[in-house]
């Protein structure tokens, strides 16, 4: 397979105001970027003195943290951690480029290095029988996190699917637009000051078929190996060849392939039980899902999926549902000097705005040919076939920023367990874990404030409130913890009083206010501003509407915030 490297330039088209991806396939302008320098960042913790353990359930000991750009990473610092997180920062950068919306990259992904598999199922509650057992995406109220089995040796190379995953939840996507991307974003590429997105690493070992490796285990368990020295027999596989020569094998493309096992031609003995063993692997690559596989080695072994039942959105997700969702997107964006980006783009924009209508009649209507004929097309594009990936022209090289991992105390592992479990089903055990810890006045830090503050607000409001006013006294407030306070606020004084005196809007909006200088600019701040204003006496001025304002720049499509600032100045 061939990979052709051309400046693409891009434009934005939309889908659901994200899909990118074919804006940059479809329209013609220059696309560079200039990626920020690198800074180390470690996280400045308080240190804590961890007293009375009888409140703690037991933890996994030697956690360690540290912040990239875009990246917290939690790990025992084992030697993965740089792979894994040089591969995150790669992807970021190729998400940036080839979406060009800040708003994904703004968030904070925590990154958790578990060290072994065990570690791994424990955290992000996944069954030992589940076929991806690599990575998961979770979820949780404070933003996305990536859980990882450090101990698998091909794991950095599964960690950027996971992470657009997490990015694209939400967006409305179908589920294979969605895996397909992923697939195709994590294979970012750097090569000095360019960034290739789309390419295919293409495994020498999966030039021989399976059937034709079947062929070749059959010959080689019924040879007989010549005592003391290498085979003078000949493979018979497809072709027959000429006796006293070393195994050869032919593909199916006419190509010969040579067979060493150990960099030297094989008796047959050697021969069959590296046969046996490729064998093993195809069939591991074919349940499980591995960091290192490829679509076109998996459909060269396997039968490519009927398009409807990858359209479908309640087909079990799979490693040959996975493989093939890669391969449909790949061909369509890539394949056969993009051919088919055109047909694509029309196909996804029917999808958009037909939903009731089935997307192989969709499919159909936009590529102008039955779903078999396409199956039949990426089952030889999988065999072999020229594309023409995202090449990116950088104004310098990126260098990935090292994590600098500092020891972190077992109140934030507690916390960041809390989270996962509760993100996860295991909400009372998260709460469990949360009402240990708060009961030691050490571990009382501005983020676990905050945790406990919204997991008191589900049941007690009022005794939310009281625990976010006494460490607003110390100083001990995140921006969630400003946020909930000013809400709970709000509840608070409404309730007494439809209408907010100016000194209990001034108690309200004090916290948002702090938080926005603080730096957070989530949506639901500013519609809380909106909202102290919409129950106060006084209506706000011009210049106070700014924040409103503010906001629409950060969420143009937000239609409450539309809404609130229309009221107002209409007003005024």
């Amino acid at each position: 397979m061939t990979m052709l490297s051309t400046h693409r330039r891009g434009a934005h088209c939309a889908f659901g105001g994200l899909f990118l991806v074919l804006s940059l396939s479809l329209c013609a302008a220059s696309k560079s970027a200039a990626p920020a320098a690198p800074t180390d960042r470690v996280v400045e913790l308080t240190p804590l003195v961890v007293e009375g353990a009888k409140f703690y359930v037991p933890l996994e000991p030697g956690w360690k943290v540290a912040e990239v750009p875009g990246f917290r990473v939690y790990s025992h610092g084992s030697g993965a951690t740089k792979r894994i997180m040089d591969e995150l920062q790669v992807v970021r950068e190729a998400v940036g480029l080839v979406w060009g919306d800040e708003r994904l990259l703004r968030q904070l992904v925590s990154v958790v290095v578990c060290d072994n598999e065990p570690e791994f199922l424990r955290w992000a509650n996944v069954s030992p029988a589940a076929f991806d057992r690599l990575t998961r995406a979770i979820r949780t109220p404070s933003g996305l996190v990536l859980v990882l089995d450090g101990g698998d040796d091909t794991v950095h190379r599964a960690v950027g699917r996971a992470y657009v995953h997490g990015l694209l939840e939400g967006s409305g996507m179908p589920r294979w637009l969605q895996e397909g991307l992923a697939a195709i974003i994590n294979s970012a590429e750097l090569q000095g000051d360019r960034l290739i997105v789309g390419k295919i690493n293409f495994d020498p070992r999966d030039a021989v078929s399976m059937d034709e490796l079947r062929g070749l285990s059959m010959t080689a368990a019924f040879a007989t190996t010549p005592v003391g020295g290498r085979t003078a027999d000949s493979v018979r596989v497809g072709n027959v060849n000429a006796p006293g020569s070393d195994p050869v094998l032919i593909n199916n493309r006419g190509e010969a392939v040579e067979i060493l096992v150990d960099g030297v031609p094989p008796t047959f003995g050697e021969l069959r039980k590296a046969v046996e063993e490729e064998l093993d692997r195809r069939h591991d690559r074919r349940t499980q899902a591995q960091g290192d596989a490829e679509f076109t080695g998996y459909l060269r072994d396997s039968i490519v999926m009927d398009l409807e039942k990858l359209f479908d959105p309640k087909t079990e997700e799979t490693v040959r549902w996975r493989m093939n969702a890669w391969a449909f997107l790949h061909l369509g964006l890539f394949g056969h000097q993009n051919r088919y980006r055109p047909a694509l783009a029309a196909f996804v924009q029917m999808l958009q705005e037909n939903p009731g209508r089935s997307p192989t009649e969709l499919f159909k209507e936009a590529f102008g040919e039955a779903p078999g004929r396409f199956e039949l097309r990426m089952r030889s594009y999988a065999e072999g076939g020229n594309y023409v990936a995202l090449n990116f022209k950088l104004d310098r090289p990126f260098e990935p920023a090292t994590p600098v991992l500092e020891s972190l105390p077992e109140a934030n592992v507690l916390l960041l367990k809390a989270r996962l479990y509760g993100a996860t089903g295991r909400r009372a055990e998260a709460r469990d874990f949360l009402r240990r810890g708060y009961a030691e006045p050490s571990n009382r830090v501005p983020d676990y404030v905050a945790a406990y503050a919204q997991l008191l607000r589900q049941s007690d409001r009022p005794q939310a409130l009281e625990v976010l006013e006494a460490a607003d006294q110390k100083g001990r407030l995140n921006h969630d913890g400003r946020c909930l306070q000013a809400e709970l606020r709000l509840e608070k004084f409404t309730a007494q009083n439809p209408r907010l005196t100016p000194g209990e809007l001034s108690l309200v909006l004090d916290p948002l206010f702090a938080a926005l200088n603080q730096g957070d600019v989530s949506e639901h701040l500013f519609v809380l501003i909106g909202r102290a204003w919409q129950t106060s006496a006084t209506p706000p001025t011009d210049g106070q509407l700014n924040a409103l304002r503010l906001g629409l720049r950060y969420y143009p499509e937000s239609s409450r915030l539309g809404e609130m600032l229309r009221q107002f100045e209409h007003k005024g």
